[in-house]
């Protein structure tokens, strides 16, 4: 239960919280700069829709396994599945 609790935790905060902010400052950052010569030095005109495609198939990527994680959850804590089956976890 521990582990399946900090998990889902863990994957919450850092999927659906961290990374779409970090994917937003890194996609507002290179938007307000692709006119700037100095800027285009390093990133190309192309990068900033490059990292818009990118940001948003990764991120409907990770709601996608948040649903499922949530409806394994559900199967675990309302006993239609039990704890360790699936799991390939061998009972001692």
């Amino acid at each position: 239960i521990a582990n399946i609790s900090v998990f889902t935790v863990n994957f919450t905060i850092f999927r659906m919280f961290v990374c779409p902010k970090m994917w937003w400052d890194i996609w507002t950052a290179t938007w307000e700069n692709k006119s700037n010569p100095t800027s285009t030095a390093c990133l190309p005109w192309h990068f900033t829709y490059i990292v818009f495609i990118f940001g948003m198939f990764f991120n409907f990527l990770n709601m996608f396994w948040m649903k499922k994680i949530i409806q394994k959850m559900i199967r675990k804590f309302t006993g239609t599945e039990k704890w360790k089956s699936k799991n390939h976890v061998k009972e001692i």
